[in-house]
């Protein structure tokens, strides 16, 4: 005989369940110590700075969700910041080609994790970690390893306000959070992911392509991390080789 479970059990059996119960505790938790907290203002400032991880966790998930990891994505952020920096200083690039541009590269850059992942079956960590130190030794020569600021119109996305009360990078967080949502969960490219990632070999067996699926999911990290790269080096105005 089929149970039906009542809408709180349906509710805790949820994976999110926990993480949305633990951060409505810690939201509490410091509303009551510090009423300041609870401030406008302040809201949006926690928002605002969480927005650059939030916009690489989304694509991390989709790495994540077929079995593997990406441990590159603070250095891809940091050579993005260095690669934006060096293109605008020649000064014959507007500012949209340089944001296009970066996402490119870290397009390329995930397709290089998912070639050497996927094909050549290096394992995730390995492959990744080989992509994370290139990355940071290219970021080290764009900036000449000294810390250098961003010119105002590359601060653009980071440190504008929409309507000028909600910061644009939060914005973009919820924008990505959106579709990635909608891809993972209600698109067939997002079924295949987590097919991938509940069972390779019953994917493969199923007739999916299983290296096509993981590398388009290191592809989706790759740009993810570039665009949060966009978006920490417009909000803090400068690049340090050591972000």
């Amino acid at each position: 005989m089929k149970t039906h479970k009542s809408p709180l059990k349906r509710f805790m059996s949820e994976q999110w369940a926990a993480a949305l119960i633990g951060n409505i505790l810690l939201f509490l938790i410091l509303a009551v110590s510090q009423p300041a907290f609870l401030q406008a203002t302040n809201i949006m400032n926690i928002l605002c700075q969480c927005s650059l991880f939030g916009i690489m966790a989304i694509g991390m998930t989709f790495v994540i969700s077929t079995g593997g990891i990406d441990i590159s994505v603070g250095m891809n952020a940091l050579f993005t910041m260095a690669l934006m920096y060096r293109l605008n200083s020649y000064g014959i690039f507007p500012v949209w080609a340089i944001f296009l541009i970066v996402l490119v590269v870290g397009c390329l850059v995930g397709l290089l994790n998912g070639f050497m992942a996927s094909v050549l079956n290096f394992p995730d960590m390995i492959a990744t970690l080989a992509t994370m130190s290139i990355l940071r030794g290219a970021a080290y020569l764009l900036l000449d390893n000294s810390q250098k600021f961003v010119d105002a119109p590359l601060r653009v996305i980071g440190n504008s306000k929409l309507f000028q009360l909600v910061p644009t990078p939060t914005v973009l967080m919820v924008i990505m959070t959106v579709i990635g949502i909608l891809v993972l969960r209600y698109s067939r490219f997002g079924r295949y992911v987590l097919a991938v990632g509940g069972s390779k070999n019953s994917a493969v067996f199923s007739g999916l392509n299983v290296t096509r699926i993981r590398i388009g999911a290191y592809v989706i990290c790759g740009v993810c991390a570039a665009l949060g790269g966009i978006v920490y080096a417009g909000r803090i105005g400068s690049i340090a080789p050591n972000s």
